[in-house]
């Protein structure tokens, strides 16, 4: 199975390109990235390959998986279920929606964006909640003008707190909604 998205960076036009993703289902009705593979406009590409990495100790983790090598991942995806608590292993920054699974992407090495993503039929009031959340965490609602331009989208809310950023946007596709959270850390486009 395989997924497509494009990608654009806001700096240049030469950065800009597709990457897919190459999933498989598992026994427990995930899905799980095996690889992604970056094709760019000249032709190039860069494949990353993934290994499961499932903790030990946290029920919740439906599925994890982290970019193959040595050293601190670039990438770590996570699954986690639907859950009444907050999971041992979710992500002390992210916002967390009782009852609602979600999937968060860290990176232990600094190399990509944080996030997390909730599949959703109710996303008006997801959004909400984790409005609620944000405020309530210090975190200040701003213009979507004081974030780049890629990221304007209609359906997006954007917050700051000190230098850091944390931007919502909804995506609609055939089995329903995502609301996507991204954040952006004020050092993270100049690592």
């Amino acid at each position: 199975m395989t997924n497509n998205e494009s990608h654009e960076d806001a700096d240049s036009e030469s950065d800009s390109f597709d990457m897919t993703y190459v999933l498989e289902q598992v026994d427990n009705g995930a899905t799980r990235v095996l690889r992604t593979i970056e094709t760019y406009r000249d032709g190039s590409t860069v494949q990353t390959e993934y290994e499961e990495d499932l903790p030990a100790d946290d029920p919740f983790v439906l599925t994890r998986q982290r970019t193959v090598g040595h050293g601190p991942s670039r990438e770590l995806l996570t699954t986690f279920v639907a859950s009444a608590v907050r999971p041992k292993t979710y992500p002390a920054a992210f916002p967390f929606l009782v009852g609602r699974q979600s999937s968060t992407t860290e990176s232990p090495a600094g190399a990509i964006s944080p996030g997390v993503t909730w599949q959703c039929d109710d996303p008006e009031l997801v959004l909400a909640a984790l409005v609620d959340l944000c405020l309530a965490e210090a975190w200040t609602k701003v213009s979507l003008s004081s974030v780049a331009p890629f990221m304007q989208e209609p359906s997006a809310v954007a917050f700051r707190r000190d230098a850091d950023m944390r931007v919502f946007y909804r995506v609609e596709h055939e089995r329903g909604s995502l609301i996507r959270m991204m954040d952006l850390p004020s050092d993270w486009l100049t690592r």
